[in-house]
This record gives structure tokens, C-alpha cells and sequence, in this order.
């Protein structure tokens, strides 16, 4: 009986070993892949269908789908403001979200200022020195799609070689002709002279000053360096510009949306790009890109991701904020999820509904293809694709939104009178010279601060 009782026991032992053993090797961890992993979101209201599609087809695609906890930043103005106080602290303090899914649509029509208190982040490009986001440099690193986003956008994101902001759309202002119009005044090689230069060598002359002059956040371009505490034009190249603008004005379009007789060289806003659906398919045009201050071709971001300091699984993280720049996301239908007996479109996650030109640099034919109005787009609407998207690459620069574009607005404002520009009446001089005074002064506090 007692030899019995020390068999047992032999036998009990050896499991208990074997049990060890297995454990050790990770044969007893199975229950790991079963975990649900949580995941929190900081996002924008009006974004919310669209982030929820992503969240649906993120987890269809997995065998364990990620428990999802969503912030949103509400709409209400009356709300925002103090919203934007406590996930500010928290993202300050290191309480903030896993991931950060942000859009400038507020700002970035640039028609009137905004209360930077109802803003998160007011100037993403200073926070992206503060050391509030993850660096995801080694997940970009061995990314394929990621090395197929355009460079300078993407770049505005990083620093030191670190990416901890991952810009996903962006928008910029481009000057477009007719291509049998085009007085040949202004070339791709002039755009790239200071603003200032070209004024004084009559290379602007085909263009109306008033439809982009005096929108000072298309010109302004990215001619600042926060990281050098440099800025890379004058007081009195800002004055030049708008002393031209008053000598040289014409009609002005209240909308800046060119009339459907596009002028040579008229300038013509990205966004009004939906109004000219059946010239796009009928008309060739030229683009060029928009002239600057300092003679790089800008574009700012509108819309972006990171992922925050104290996010525990930023690979997971990671893997969710690169579906904003995949092939799916530009495409008419957006994301699909395949199911057995049929697919099912999430409508909503599109960069057309997200807004802005899609950060990759190969998608940009098929997403103005798309913003053409149809399936089926003549070879005069493919090659305006082309012609824009060889443009759009001259980019070599780009930026975050931020006070400065309210500037620009207030600085519109000072020559507007009942929805016109007034450059004709009394003292115009003097508000050039505030003017002036009021962007240069302002813009340098901001970068040295």
C-alpha cells in the first residue's frame, strides 16, 4: 500500500514537472491569443462614423477583436473648450489615450479665426517636440505602405529622424490655367523663387492678385522654423506682397472659387474642385504649385494620428492608424470586410468623407480621378490627373495648422468691407504697414517662444 501511495506520488511529481516544463516554453500561454486586448481613442465628433468603420474592419480583420474605449471631442461649442482643457491635462500628465485621431477641418477654411481653447492640440507642430507621443520609428521603419506616403508631408511628423505624428490627409492651394490659355508667364522652376522676386519680375502678372494675395495662409507656406527658432522672409517681403496686391487688384470672388471661364493663371482652390466635374473630363490644365514667401511649395495637414507615451501595446496601436493611408481608404467604396456569401463596404471610411489630398504619393492620380465624377474618366481627365499630381509633387515642405493661420484670417478681414475687399479707400497704407507689423512681430513670437 505504501509503495503504491510512492508511485502515485512519482507520477503526480513528474506531471507537476512536465507541467513546469511546458509552461516555461509557452505551450500553457494558448490563452494569451484569446486575451482581449483594450485600446483608448481620443478622436473628433464629426469623425466618429468614420472612426468606427475603421474600428469594425480592424476588427474583422482580426481573430480577437480589440475592445475599443472612444473619446469623443464634442461639437458643441459651448462644450469644447473645457472638454479640450482635461484631455490636454491628461495628455500633459501622461493620462492621455492610446491613440489620437485629429482633423483640422475647424480651421482650415481659413474664412474666419478660431478659439484655439476649443482646439486639443493648437499647434501639433510644438507638441511634437513635448514628448507627449510614442516615437513609432520602428514600425514606419519596416512598413511598405508607410515608405510609399509622401516624404515631406510625412516629415512634418517626425524629428530627429523620430515619427510621432502620422499625418494621413493634407491640403495645399495650387495655381491652375487652361492648357491652351496658359500665357507661359509663370513656370514649375519660377514657383519655386521667393513670392517677393517674382512679384518685382512681372512673372505674376497674368494673375489676379485678389483671388490669393490677400489669403495669407496659401503664401505664407511653412517659412518658419520652430525647431531653429528661425523665420526665413522680412517685414518688408510681407508688405511688398500686399502693396502689390492694392496697386494691382481687380474684381474680387468673394468665394475664391475661379468662374467657370478659367482665366490664365487663375488661381483655383482645391477645395472647389467638385464644382468643375464636367470641365475636368472635357478641359486640360495646367497646375502649378502655389508661390511662397520663401519659395518652397507648402502644404498643411489636415487630418493625423499618433500614438500616446504610456500606450502598452503601440505595435497594436500602430497597426490600426496605418488603415487611414491604405489603398481601400482612397478607394470610392472605402474599406471592405468580406463575409461568406458576400463583402460589405463601410461608406464612411473614405478619405473623401475624412477630407484632403490622401498622403500617399502613389494614390494621388486615383483619388482626383475619383473627384472627377465618374467611373469612367476620358484621357483628358487622366491626364489632369497627371498634371496635378506632378505638381502636388513639387511639395517640399508642409506643416501643421496653427496661429498663424488665424493671422492670416485676421489680416483678411482688415481689408474686407461687406463680404468685398476695399483697397480704394483712405489709409489703406497704414493698415499694409499694421499689417505687416502685426503677421512679422506675431510669427516670430510664436517660433521663439
Amino acid at each position: 500500500m505504501k509503495r503504491i501511495r510512492l508511485t502515485r506520488f512519482r507520477y503526480y511529481l513528474t506531471g507537476i514537472i512536465v507541467l513546469i516544463i511546458l509552461c516555461s516554453t509557452g505551450a500553457c500561454k494558448s490563452n494569451d491569443k484569446t486575451k482581449t486586448e483594450t485600446i483608448s481613442i481620443c478622436t473628433e465628433e464629426r469623425m466618429k462614423l468614420i472612426v468606427e468603420d475603421v474600428m469594425k474592419y480592424f476588427n474583422d480583420t482580426r481573430e480577437t477583436p480589440v475592445d475599443f474605449q472612444v473619446t469623443y471631442i464634442p461639437e458643441n461649442e459651448n462644450e469644447r473648450a473645457g472638454v479640450c482643457k482635461r484631455l490636454r491635462t491628461e495628455l500633459m500628465t501622461g493620462k492621455g489615450a492610446d491613440i489620437y485621431i485629429l482633423s483640422e477641418y475647424q480651421r482650415n477654411g481659413g474664412l474666419f479665426s478660431v478659439d484655439e481653447d476649443t482646439l486639443l492640440l493648437p499647434d501639433a507642430n510644438k507638441t511634437l517636440y513635448s514628448g507627449v507621443f510614442k516615437d513609432i520609428s520602428e514600425y514606419t521603419a519596416g512598413d511598405e505602405s508607410f515608405q510609399k506616403c509622401f516624404a515631406p508631408v510625412m516629415e512634418a511628423g517626425a524629428t530627429e529622424g523620430k515619427q510621432y505624428i502620422l499625418p494621413f490627409s493634407f491640403d495645399t492651394d495650387m495655381l491652375k490655367s487652361a492648357e491652351n490659355g496658359n500665357s507661359g508667364s509663370v513656370s514649375m522652376e519660377d514657383c519655386k523663387q521667393p513670392l517677393p522676386d517674382l512679384l518685382k519680375d512681372g512673372k505674376l502678372k497674368d494673375i489676379y492678385p485678389d483671388s490669393f494675395m490677400l489669403d495669407v495662409r496659401s503664401w505664407i507656406g511653412n517659412s518658419f522654423d520652430y525647431q531653429k527658432g528661425q523665420i526665413y522672409f522680412s517685414k518688408e517681403d510681407i508688405a511688398y506682397v500686399l502693396e502689390y496686391t492694392a496697386a494691382n487688384h481687380d474684381l474680387y470672388d468673394s468665394d475664391f472659387v475661379p468662374e467657370y471661364d478659367i482665366v490664365s493663371g487663375r488661381y483655383e482652390n482645391l477645395h472647389s474642385l467638385d464644382s468643375y466635374f464636367d470641365d475636368l473630363q472635357a478641359t486640360e490644365y495646367e497646375y502649378l504649385p502655389m508661390v511662397t514667401l520663401d519659395g518652397r511649395p507648402a502644404a498643411r495637414i489636415l487630418s493625423y494620428g499618433a500614438v500616446g507615451r504610456t500606450c502598452k501595446n503601440p505595435e497594436l496601436a500602430y497597426d490600426f492608424l496605418r488603415i487611414f493611408w491604405q489603398d481601400e481608404f482612397v478607394s470610392r467604396d472605402g474599406l471592405s470586410v468580406p463575409h461568406e456569401d458576400f463583402t460589405a463596404y463601410y461608406h464612411n471610411a473614405t478619405v473623401l468623407n475624412l477630407g484632403g489630398i490622401p498622403v500617399r504619393e502613389d494614390l494621388w492620380e486615383k483619388w482626383y480621378l475619383i473627384k472627377s465624377g465618374t467611373s469612367e474618366p476620358t484621357q483628358t481627365a487622366v491626364k489632369n490627373a497627371q498634371n496635378f499630381s506632378n505638381a502636388l509633387g513639387q511639395t517640399v515642405t508642409a506643416r501643421f495648422l496653427c496661429t498663424v493661420d488665424n493671422l492670416g484670417t485676421e489680416i483678411n478681414n482688415m481689408f474686407m468691407k461687406d463680404g468685398h475687399v476695399d483697397l480704394d479707400r483712405d489709409g489703406v497704407e497704414e493698415d499694409i504697414e499694421l499689417a505687416a507689423d502685426m503677421l512679422y512681430n506675431n510669427i516670430r513670437y510664436i517660433v521663439m517662444e
